[in-house]
Order: C-alpha cells, then sequence, then structure tokens
C-alpha cells in the first residue's frame, strides 16, 4: 500500500484535516534548489565564479548549523571573497524568486481530490517567508483543495509553529467535529497538534520529485 493510500485511511475518521506543505505535500528543495541556481548564476557572471562551486555550496549548507543557519549568504560571501553587501540582494532574489514550472505530484492530487470528494474540511498551515510560501501555493494550484491556507511568519500576525495560534483562529472560522495535524516534524507539527489539543498525523514527502 502507498503511503499516500495509507494515509487517507487514516484520514476517514477526522472531518478538518490541517496539512502542513514544505516536505509534507511538497518537495522544500524542488523550490531552494530553483532560487539557488540562480542565486548561483548572478554571482558566476558578476565576480568570475565557478557557478557549480557555489550552487554546491548553497545545497550543501542549506540546512547546517550556525553560522550556515539564517547566514548562508553571508557565509557565502565569506567563503567565495564576495562583497558582504551583496548578502540582502541574495535574501532578496531568494524571497522574490519565480519557479517556472512546478505541479503537484499525481499522489497528492489524486489523495486532495478524495478527501475534498469527502466533503472533508482541508486547511494548510505553513511556516516560513510569506512571499516563498505563497509562490508555491500558487504554481501547485492549492487553492482548488483546501478552504484557508495560513502562512506562519516569524514577524507576522500569526506565529509560527508549534505556537498554536493558527489553530484558533482557523477553528473559530470552520466547525469541525474532529481535528488532525498532518505534518512530517514532530518537533513543529507534532507539538503544533498537541498544543491546539487535536490528533497529528506523521506523514514525510513520497512523491516523485
Amino acid at each position: 500500500m502507498s503511503p499516500t493510500i495509507e494515509l487517507g485511511q487514516q484520514l476517514v475518521p477526522y472531518q478538518g484535516i490541517i496539512f502542513d506543505l514544505d516536505n509534507t505535500i511538497f518537495l522544500q528543495t524542488t523550490f531552494d534548489h530553483s532560487a539557488f541556481l540562480e542565486i548561483s548564476d548572478y554571482l558566476a557572471s558578476k565576480y568570475q565564479l565557478k557557478q557549480k562551486e557555489l550552487f554546491s555550496f548553497f545545497v550543501i549548507h542549506r540546512n547546517s548549523p550556525p553560522p550556515y543557519k539564517n547566514d548562508l549568504f553571508g557565509c557565502c560571501c565569506r567563503e567565495f571573497n564576495i562583497p558582504l553587501n551583496e548578502s540582502p540582494y541574495m535574501v532578496t532574489l531568494f524571497r522574490q524568486h519565480k519557479l517556472k514550472e512546478l505541479t503537484l505530484a499525481p499522489e497528492y492530487r489524486v489523495l486532495l481530490t478524495h478527501l475534498s470528494q469527502q466533503k472533508k474540511t482541508l486547511l494548510l498551515v505553513t511556516n516560513g517567508i510569506q512571499s516563498v510560501q505563497q509562490e508555491k501555493i500558487s504554481k501547485l494550484k492549492l487553492a482548488a483543495y483546501f478552504k484557508e491556507m495560513l502562512v506562519c511568519t516569524a514577524d507576522g500576525d500569526i506565529p509560527l509553529k508549534p505556537d498554536p495560534a493558527a489553530f484558533s483562529y482557523l477553528k473559530k472560522r470552520h466547525t469541525c467535529s474532529s481535528w488532525v495535524m498532518v505534518g512530517d516534524l514532530q518537533e513543529t507539527d507534532g507539538l503544533f497538534a498537541k498544543n491546539s489539543g487535536i490528533d497529528f498525523i506523521q506523514h514525510k514527502y513520497c512523491g516523485g520529485g
């Protein structure tokens, strides 16, 4: 049995289903690598550097602990002797990056269509940069499946998961007899569910890309 079919069976008892986005129904590296490629091309052309080395640096260190965490582009500048004032522009390129083409993996298109046909209340709660997450949501055409989608940000009105504020907001707007959170990370999505007093199903992206 495929993981998405199994997930669909696990969701049968629930009316209100909250999905995470990155690495749950969409592979985060799809966006990140595309943005890193654009940034690498820009730096290689401007500073006569090797594009492959720049791209590899981003891919290798994107999830590395400090100093790379939260300062990946600053670390890149120091590593390749690039002026540090390029770092803010690299952040801007990342945040404004536009994916040329992106589709929801067939497994998740089938799953979400099936759940929608069952009259489930499908909702999306994702942490991240507003512009980046909205680009993914738009390109994946998720509005066809979800009744409401929230992007939780570090400085926005709705704080990041695992703060339960997003659930409190959604619960007021959607009347459901039973709730569940579906996400890939226990420490973020699982704790969000626990803080919200709802069930949690851990599911990691298993699509073809």
